[in-house]
């Protein structure tokens, strides 16, 4: 018996010991855990600071880089969704719209997350978004000048002068010291469509410049541009235009003063435009703005003109040299153009020189065989960086050389850093999507996706040309769920999935889906094919032809445009 005691003593001492061992290191794992945690995350907050500084010195492409370090080890948080849609928004690139609904997704309510969505949205001219990020924004919330000064250009922009009025009242009430604010209003009601309204706020800025203080150059100015825009009284335009030419000494209320001549046909206008030139050579840098602002005018023989009249156009800035030879190519003189290319040096940019010379031999003779072997030649002499063939692919796409800025841009997709190889990659998707070459466009987003993995934009593409072509059906209809979930928002979005679900014969589903939250969504011309196919399919065959004519104005790739001509068919059938 004693010894039985002895044996469950002992047991009970190595369970009691083992379980301290166990505890200890439970213990010595949490706080390591805990430890490993904490230099992370502060590692990442790190890498967050390196790109919010390098977005804010200017470098965007060391802020796309820190960018996407944080996103390879942390895809789905906050820091990395905020700073991918700061570099977005920076770099004007597409997805940056998508990217502030992610922020905002994953910071619900955030007034700051809801304001920067509304902003990219406005800048990206996607109106129905910036409108439902401003009213997701609470009540409570709304009573800012960053609000007010959104909602009026938001209202400006889709022609709701009532309302654009509201929030620039509501701005002067904010900050009621401020004049800027009426002025501002006052600027905005002289583009009125009602002319009482425009002829009050007239009167009203009027006023304002009579008084002659510090704000005048700005009231003359909007007074001179407003009128100019509405083109409903030039003179007293061009009477403003001269006062504040007069009182300002700025170059760029000279050239409204000028434009407005030119608008007006004032007799002065000649004169005007020789001052300009000769103002212009006594400061070089001027030469190229006034001469990009006559060829916009179709002033072109004026610019060859004055151009015949320089002693040593050497002397003159590249950018301004650059500025002639456009004036040369869009008077069609490819003889003059040779001629004045043939004794320059653009010296950084000599490369553009040498390619507008084998511009002049292409518009001289045509596009043959000669001249296929001087481009390639010309390429193989160069020895081009990465930046350079950028610039020379963006210079070729405004000639309409298909063939060369397609090459141009593979060269950069291949070989460039990787802070090139998106905008190459977003280049020749352009140029397939112009084509509508769909197989090129689906093996171009495919290396966007090996790029940037997590680019909801690349992602909706690939799955909705897969659907379009029939290839990798499995991961396409997954793809286009999750994405629909993540961004209910993007009527791209929603449209691609509206397809996956027509593809699936889940048409109720689908016409929800497109529906949206509010049921009004199926309204938008960019759900209209997806909501015909839908309509069709789940028997309403009228509504699917009322939907018809404004999908046929939406699509252009070949697959889109042969899955409508099938629908089309089948309602004839069925009518």
């Amino acid at each position: 018996m004693a010894s039985f005691a002895r044996t469950v003593l002992r047991r009970e001492r190595r369970f009691w010991r083992l379980l301290l061992v166990l505890l200890v290191l439970a213990t010595v794992v949490g706080v390591v855990w805990a430890s490993w945690s904490w230099i992370q995350a502060r590692r990442h907050a790190r890498w967050a600071k390196f790109a919010a500084a390098e977005l804010a010195a200017g470098d965007l492409r060391a802020a796309t880089m820190w960018a996407a370090r944080l996103n390879q080890v942390d895809p789905r948080g906050l820091p990395s969704a905020s700073l991918r849609a700061s570099v977005a928004d920076a770099t004007n690139r597409p997805e940056a719209v998508l990217l502030r609904a992610r922020v905002a997704q994953l910071k619900p309510g955030d007034t700051d997350a809801l304001l920067a969505w509304a902003k990219s949205a406005l800048r990206g001219n996607q109106h129905a978004l910036a409108e439902r990020a401003l009213n997701l924004i609470a009540e409570s919330e709304r009573n800012t000048l960053a609000y007010h000064t959104l909602s009026a250009a938001l209202c400006v922009a889709t022609n709701r002068f009532s309302k654009a009025e509201e929030h620039f009242l509501a701005c002067q009430r904010l900050e009621p010291g401020v004049a800027l604010h009426g002025i501002n209003l006052a600027a905005l009601l002289l583009r009125h469509p009602e002319t009482a309204r425009s002829a009050a706020a007239q009167r009203q800025l009027e006023e304002v410049a009579e008084q002659r203080n510090e704000h005048r150059p700005l009231v003359l100015r909007a007074l001179a541009q407003g009128l100019l825009d509405r083109g409903a009284d030039l003179p007293a335009a061009l009477r403003y235009a001269r006062l504040l030419a007069e009182e300002s000494g700025n170059l760029g209320d000279r050239m409204l003063l000028l434009e407005i001549q030119r608008r007006s046909g004032a007799p002065e206008f000649a004169q005007g435009l020789r001052e300009r030139c000769a103002e212009a050579l006594q400061n070089l840098g001027a030469v190229n703005p006034l001469v990009d602002w006559m060829n916009s005018r179709d002033l072109t023989a004026e610019a060859l003109a004055w151009l015949k009249t320089i002693p040593d156009v050497s002397v003159l800035p590249v950018q301004a040299q650059m500025s002639f030879s456009d004036t040369f190519a869009r008077a069609k003189d490819w003889n003059g153009l040779r001629d004045f290319l043939a004794p320059l040096q653009w010296q950084r940019y000599d490369f553009l020189r040498r390619a507008l010379l084998a511009r002049a031999v292409r518009e001289t003779d045509g596009n043959n065989d000669a001249f296929r072997d001087l481009w390639r030649n010309l390429l193989a002499d160069l020895n081009l960086t990465a930046d350079d063939q950028s610039v020379l692919a963006s210079v070729t796409k405004s000639w309409g050389w298909a063939e060369q800025t397609e090459a141009l841009w593979q060269q950069v997709s291949r070989g460039a850093a990787a802070g090139l190889r998106p905008a190459a990659l977003q280049n020749l998707f352009e140029l397939h999507r112009s084509r509508g070459a769909t197989e090129q466009l689906l093996a171009t987003v495919q290396e966007q996706l090996n790029a940037e993995a997590d680019n909801p934009v690349h992602q909706n593409n690939f799955a909705y040309l897969s659907l379009l072509r029939g290839v990798n059906l499995p991961t396409a209809h997954r793809l286009a769920a999750t994405l629909a979930t993540k961004y209910p928002q993007s009527n791209v979005i929603v449209s691609t999935y509206a397809i996956s679900l027509w593809q699936q014969g889940k048409a109720l589903e689908g016409i929800k889906a497109l529906a949206g939250a509010d049921g009004k969504r199926t309204a938008d011309p960019s759900l209209s094919l997806a909501l015909a196919l839908l309509l069709e399919a789940d028997g309403h065959a009228a509504e699917a032809r009322k939907v018809v004519p404004v999908a046929e104005r939406q699509i252009s790739l070949p697959e889109e445009k042969k899955i409508l001509q099938s629908l089309v068919e089948r309602l004839r059938k069925g009518a």
